[in-house]
C-alpha cells in the first residue's frame, strides 16, 4: 500500500478539492518531515497529524487512508538527512507534508543557505520514491523568549518560500498571521491557550493550524 504523507490546510468540505487526493492513500506527516517536524510535530494531545487523520475518515469518508506520522523531537533538515531511511525512504508516499526550521535555526552552522539546500535535497529523495507525490511546506510557527532562535527564523522561512515558489509546491504559512495575533492580543502567549509553551503549540494550537 502507498504511504502519504500530509498534514496541513487544505481541508475542505469542497468536492472539488476533495478529489485532488489519490482514490485510496497513505497520508504520512514528517516531523519536521518535523509533521516533516520535531517536537512541534508531536503535540501534547492530539496534533496535526492525529487531527487530520481523524478529518479524513470522520469528515471526508476516506476510512482506507493512512497517515504516518515520522515527527521526531529536535529534528533538523540535518538529522532528517541523516536518518531519511527512517524519516521517508522505507515508505513511498504520495502527499507528503514537511515542516522544518524550528531547530535549524537555533543549530550552529545550520544556516538558512544550508536549511535550502537540505530541504531541496529531501525533495529530491521524495521525488525518487513517488515522482508525482504532493508536497507541502509548513512554515515553522511563531515562538518567544528563545533568543537567537527567534531572531533567526524569519530568513528560515524566506528560504522555505523561496523552495515552495522555484519548485511550485504548496506553501502554508503558519508563521505570518499567528506572530500577528501574538503582537495584538498578548494573552494568547498564555499557556493552554494556543501554545503549551512557548515554542510548542498546544492542542488548541494544532486545531488552529490545521
Amino acid at each position: 500500500m502507498p504511504s502519504r504523507w500530509f498534514t496541513g490546510k487544505p481541508h475542505s468540505k469542497d468536492p472539488a478539492r476533495q478529489t485532488k487526493f489519490p482514490p485510496e492513500t497513505e497520508f504520512g506527516t514528517r516531523s519536521p518531515i518535523g509533521t516533516a517536524e520535531g517536537s512541534r510535530g508531536l503535540g501534547d494531545r492530539d496534533g496535526i497529524a492525529q487531527t487530520f487523520e481523524k478529518y479524513l475518515k470522520d469528515e471526508m469518508g476516506r476510512a482506507s487512508d493512512t497517515v504516518i506520522n515520522t515527527a521526531v523531537s529536535g529534528a533538523t533538515t540535518t538529522s532528517t538527512l541523516n536518518n531519511i531511511e527512517q524519516r521517508l525512504e522505507k515508505y513511498t508516499p504520495d502527499v507528503v507534508s514537511i515542516m522544518l526550521g524550528t531547530n535549524d535555526a537555533a543549530t550552529g552552522g545550520l544556516t538558512a543557505d544550508i536549511y535550502k539546500k537540505n530541504l531541496e535535497t529531501i525533495i529530491e529523495k521524495i521525488r525518487n520514491k513517488n515522482k508525482d507525490a504532493v508536497i507541502i511546506l509548513r512554515t515553522p510557527t511563531p515562538m518567544w523568549n528563545t533568543g537567537s532562535r527567534e531572531a533567526n527564523i524569519p530568513q528560515y522561512i524566506a528560504k522555505m518560500k523561496q523552495v515552495a515558489d522555484e519548485q511550485n509546491l504548496i506553501y502554508i504559512d503558519q508563521y505570518t498571521e499567528l506572530q500577528k495575533a501574538f503582537n495584538d492580543y498578548g494573552w494568547l502567549k498564555k499557556d493552554t491557550v494556543l501554545f503549551g509553551n512557548n515554542l510548542h503549540p498546544g492542542a488548541n494550537g494544532h486545531l488552529l493550524i490545521f
